[in-house]
């Protein structure tokens, strides 16, 4: 009986930054809050950018999904009898930069898809409320990047390092020894 009310969940994305360099490893935590338990997910990561899903790790709490039923494995499934709260992590997807521009990240459920969805205690499903996570992805080799992306040095307009005045020295104590003995 009480199935039949329409119940919504609040879905968060969240990234450390919202800028990263070409090539970088990005990850993307999945928050959820409600009131109502959630014993269940599956949802589609959608990445309109130059970026690629490398992988995603289920939270504590939840159990991963293997590849069948659930081709993507965005999916977990509570045994405990479900979890509630502000900002519960279901799991973070990994994310590799692949070149430098605009990433927009979603996520949505497909209608008909058996394996998606936010499923609540009892019977029935959340509706779902998210908004998309957007990051920039810069080239590693911009000017205005100190390291030059890489954290060597050399990169991005660096100089080469200057040798330290003792190394000098000691460099040209030895060839003038090599020249004196010839």
């Amino acid at each position: 009986a009480g199935g039949a009310l329409a119940e919504t969940i609040d879905l968060r994305l969240q990234s450390a930054s919202d800028t990263y360099h070409a090539g970088d490893t990005v990850d993307v935590d999945i928050l959820a809050t409600t009131s109502t338990l959630l014993v269940g997910y599956g949802f589609d990561l959608l990445v309109d950018g130059p970026m690629t899903m490398t992988g995603y790790d289920t939270a504590s709490g939840f159990v991963g999904v293997s590849a069948k039923p659930d081709g993507d494995r965005l999916a977990g499934l509570s045994f405990s009898g479900g979890v509630d709260g502000i900002d519960i992590l279901l799991g973070t997807a990994h994310l590799l930069a692949d070149a430098p521009g605009s990433v927009q990240v979603d996520l949505d459920t497909t209608a008909g898809d058996l394996t998606e969805g936010f499923a609540r205690f009892g019977s029935g499903f959340f509706d779902i409320v998210t908004a998309p996570l957007n990051l920039s992805i810069v080239d590693p080799l911009d000017a205005g990047d100190p390291v030059g992306g890489g954290g060597s040095g050399g990169g991005g307009g660096n100089p080469p390092p200057v040798p330290e005045p003792m190394t000098a020295l000691l460099l040209v104590t030895g060839l003038l020894t090599v020249v004196r003995r010839r």
